[in-house]
């Protein structure tokens, strides 16, 4: 378990909390800054299944961040988390090459070129629910799918899109 820390990260590539490998882990009541270019405040990857971020509070700034990320894991859960990402391709909460996710009751704010909210990336049968996401700035998207998602659903989400080819949800 990671409860109730206060985390900090000012480097390229730092993870605010990085799991590999590892099952029914619980990542509660943090607060996390990360500031750095290819940043993470949460990264899971490589099978590491049966996850939950939740009541967290993950500020990242810098080049192509990312507040939480569960890459190629399944079963996750990610909910009730505050995020505010700062500067070119941001990510709020990103699910890459798994299936069976859900991203419940988060509030996102990404600011800045092509920022993302929450997306789905080679991602099957998971779930995007009652999130409130703001992006700002050309090429911002709420809710991204990419490249054979399937079978995903998305439920009472409140979704604020500004900037130019800015889109609320996309498929692509």
């Amino acid at each position: 378990f990671v409860l109730n820390n206060t985390i900090k990260t000012t480097a390229r590539r730092a993870r605010g909390v990085f799991i590999e490998g590892a099952n029914t882990s619980l990542i509660a009541n943090n607060t996390i800054v990360t500031i750095g270019q290819f940043g993470y405040g949460i990264y899971a990857y490589l099978y590491a299944d049966n996850n939950t971020a939740e009541y967290n509070r993950i500020n990242t700034s810098g080049d192509s961040t990312t507040a939480i990320e569960f890459d190629q894991s399944n079963d996750n859960v990610v909910r009730h988390n505050t995020i505010h990402t700062v500067n070119l391709s941001a990510f709020g909460v990103y699910f890459f090459g798994a299936h069976s996710h859900y991203a419940i009751n988060n509030t996102i704010n990404t600011t800045a070129q092509a920022g993302r909210g929450i997306m789905f990336e080679r991602t099957n049968n998971s779930f995007a629910i009652n999130n409130t996401i703001i992006t700002s700035g050309l090429f911002g998207f709420g809710i991204y799918f990419f490249d054979t998602t399937f079978n995903n659903t998305l439920e009472s989400n409140d979704i604020n899109t500004t900037g130019n080819t800015a889109s609320a949800i996309r498929l692509d």
